[in-house]
């Protein structure tokens, strides 16, 4: 009989901090790096999943990570009328993004529930460089 011998993480990764669980392990708060003058809040703590991480030394493993509440933008937002395209949802979301947060949306990874016309959209939004240097580090230990 074949075992995989992955191991399956979870992790927490908040603007000052990162919290990482693993199997048989309590909680393990992980203190952010300070970041330095201009660099976004959560560089810090990306510091940290990065050397936890490479901690594991190349062991296999599979993670589910959380973002918390003050990396994510929300919106509800009800289907616009005048949509008739994806393009166009796109376009009606991130112009309501930017009617409440300004022109910081054009850096920001954006999703949502569009998939049924009319009904109520769910809308979230991450920093696009925060998405990016996430998946580097997942791929720098040969995760995905």
């Amino acid at each position: 009989m074949w075992f995989d011998d992955a191991v399956h993480h979870h992790a927490a990764l908040m603007p000052d901090r990162l919290w990482w669980v693993s199997p048989g392990q309590t909680a393990l708060p992980v203190e952010g790096v300070p970041q330095g003058p201009g660099e976004a809040p959560w560089q810090g703590a990306l510091a940290a999943f990065g050397e936890r991480l490479r901690a594991l030394g190349g062991r296999k493993g599979s993670l589910d990570l959380r973002l918390g509440a003050a990396l994510v933008r929300w919106q509800r937002m009800d289907w616009p009328d005048h949509v008739r395209s994806p393009d166009e949802l796109d376009a009606a979301v991130r112009l309501s993004l930017r009617n409440v947060h300004g022109n910081a949306v054009a850096a920001w990874q954006v999703m949502h529930t569009g998939d049924s016309p009319g009904e109520p959209l769910l809308v979230a939004a991450v920093d696009a460089d925060l998405s990016r240097r996430v998946r580097a580090e997942l791929a720098r230990v040969g995760w995905r």
